[in-house]
């Protein structure tokens, strides 16, 4: 493993991006999703923006996940 992606637990933006976009995935995939894909698109964007830490986006978006598993 080299230490591009890891660095004493950091997460980076690009990693933080690819993970929500995975959670995008499953979530479009269970369907129903009125706000969750939007939810999700502007997490990226804030993440792009550095408006939040990558490692704070991505529980944000498990937790989208959660609430539209948890819904179906």
């Amino acid at each position: 493993m080299n230490g591009e992606h890891v660095e004493a637990g950091k997460i980076f933006d690009g990693d933080a991006i690819m993970a929500i976009r995975c959670i995008m995935q499953e979530c479009a995939s269970m369907g129903g999703n009125d706000s969750e894909i939007p939810d999700l698109m502007r997490l990226i964007q804030k993440v792009e923006n550095g408006e939040i830490e990558p490692n704070e986006a991505i529980f944000q978006a498990e937790a989208i996940k959660e609430s539209e598993m948890a819904y179906h």
